[in-house]
């Protein structure tokens, strides 16, 4: 049986993947990807509490955001920017890349059964291009989450 992956995770073999029906879609030419969670801190103080606060957990979010080398035919920034526009809500996968890609050279550790990733459904808060003289034109994209988002762990192949 399949073992999941130990050590230190190579941020190379990481993407952004966005459910295109079934199907995992990779936001192309990813050069650079990070997930932020956060709670809120509710605050309680009383006439009991004294001088220190009591602390709560309040409300929960997560923010992905990805950036890219822009790309025509690619799924990419037009593909993310009409989702904006519509105002869908996406479902992404924060999570390590597929065996193929390991086969093929584009990364160096495939996702493992047992690997864990992050997945929910989010809203596009930003899409951004930019289109230097003489350089490759890149995009960048932020998601916040619209409901929970969990710990998935990657099932055998």
């Amino acid at each position: 049986m399949p073992t999941p992956n130990v050590g230190i995770i190579d941020g190379g073999d990481i993407l952004v993947y966005v459910k295109i029906a079934t199907v995992w879609t990779p936001v192309a030419h990813c050069t650079e990807c990070s997930i932020q969670n956060s709670t809120e801190v509710r605050s309680r103080s009383t006439k009991d509490t004294g001088r220190f606060d009591q602390k709560r957990a309040g409300k929960q979010g997560t923010t992905i955001s990805v950036s890219a080398l822009a790309t025509y035919d690619s799924y990419n920034y037009f593909d993310l920017r009409a989702l904006q526009l519509a105002g869908t809500e996406v479902v992404l996968k924060y999570s390590g890349r597929p065996a193929a890609d390991v086969a093929s050279g584009k990364a160096v550790i495939a996702e493992a059964t047992g690997d864990k990733y992050e997945t929910g459904s989010f809203i596009i808060t930003s899409v951004e291009r930019n289109d230097a003289k003489d350089a490759d034109s890149t995009m960048t994209a932020s998601f916040e989450n619209s409901g929970p988002v969990t710990i998935g762990t990657a099932p055998a192949v």
